[in-house]
């Protein structure tokens, strides 16, 4: 990230004017594959911000994506008040309510065009916001109650959705449930080097699953829910090395493999066979210029293999790509 300081000038009137921080930060990139030729994008950042009276800080930021054979586009800006305990932030491409205080259900929008506040009295914060484009109000709060953490939001419609978490002995519990007659229950414990958990859900849609981590990069998983469906997994890590596999119920394959050559240089390999007739690969090679540079260079034989689970995004054919980051 750049910054700029604009620090008052006395000499032209300003003197006693706190200082404003300007920063710009950015990303762009830029490839060729056989298959889809030249593609470059890039996307830049401004922020502003200014301290002022009574510990209040006033921030404006915008964010402008730019893509080959597409216009600049804006995806978000705000213009924003916060103090510690009390803020509101007025813009586009924000979050709402519900998601500014933690919600992840039938309420959350993390892309609103309007304005959203929020206040905090001890342990509670309320949140408050309205959607501009579908004149939606939407209200939240989240509380932290001895050993339970309780957020609960609603809306205008009388929409509403409430999740519960706590902390007991050395198992975390959580449960949700929403307006729509939906809820899900989850528990999850570690047992030595074993995690367990459960969950299930309004459907009895029930999933039970164990991991297993060393401590010294050698990792397993396995999970099996209502519908008979399973997954093995199992990974080691150690040094320059990572390898990690997975098998499941429909004898879906995959191995995926990275080695740290040093000097900024990793080479990356995977595998995967659906059980049905289809299988891919990709090899690929990535060299870490420094300073937010890279150069990466693959080749795959499926799209698939733009799927991050599988390891890396490579898309199918011979591709070089040049990445910055500012």
């Amino acid at each position: 990230m750049k910054s700029i300081l604009l620090a008052s000038v006395a000499t032209v009137g300003f003197a006693g004017v706190a200082a404003a921080d300007v920063s710009f930060s950015g990303e762009a990139s830029a490839s060729y594959n056989n298959y889809d030729g030249f593609f470059y994008g890039a996307e830049l950042t401004a922020g502003m911000s200014q301290a002022l009276n009574n510990g209040l800080t006033a921030a404006v930021d915008i964010t402008v994506t730019c893509e080959y054979d597409n216009d600049c586009d804006v995806n978000s800006g705000a213009i924003s008040i916060t103090g510690e305990s009390a803020g509101i932030t007025i813009g586009y491409g924000i979050d709402n309510a519900a998601e500014a205080a933690g919600l992840d259900g039938i309420l959350n929008d993390d892309d609103m065009d309007g304005a959203s506040g929020f206040g905090t009295f001890g342990s509670a914060s309320v949140y408050l916001s309205y959607d501009v484009m579908t004149e939606e109000i939407v209200a939240a709060v989240s509380a932290s109650l001895g050993m339970a953490n309780v957020i609960v939001g609603f809306n205008d419609a009388g929409d509403y959705d409430a999740d519960i978490s706590a902390t007991l002995g050395s198992a975390d519990v959580s449960f949700g449930f929403d307006s729509n007659n939906d809820w899900d229950l989850s528990v999850s414990a570690p047992v030595g080097p074993v995690t367990l958990s459960a969950s299930t859900d309004e459907s009895s849609n029930w999933e039970i699953g164990a991991d297993y981590d060393n401590g010294a990069g050698i990792t397993a998983g396995l999970t099996f829910d209502a519908a008979n469906y399973w997954e093995v997994t199992v990974g080691y890590a150690a040094g320059a090395i990572a390898v990690d596999a997975s098998l499941d119920a429909d004898s879906y394959v995959t191995l995926i493999a990275s080695y740290d050559m040093g000097n900024g240089l990793s080479v990356l390999a995977g595998y995967a066979d659906d059980g049905a007739g289809w299988d891919g690969a990709y090899v690929g090679a990535e060299y870490d210029l420094g300073a937010g540079a890279s150069v990466t260079v693959s080749y795959a034989t499926s799209n698939i293999f733009e799927a991050e689970e599988l390891g890396a995004e490579y898309i199918d054919g011979a591709t070089v790509e040049v990445s910055l980051a500012f």
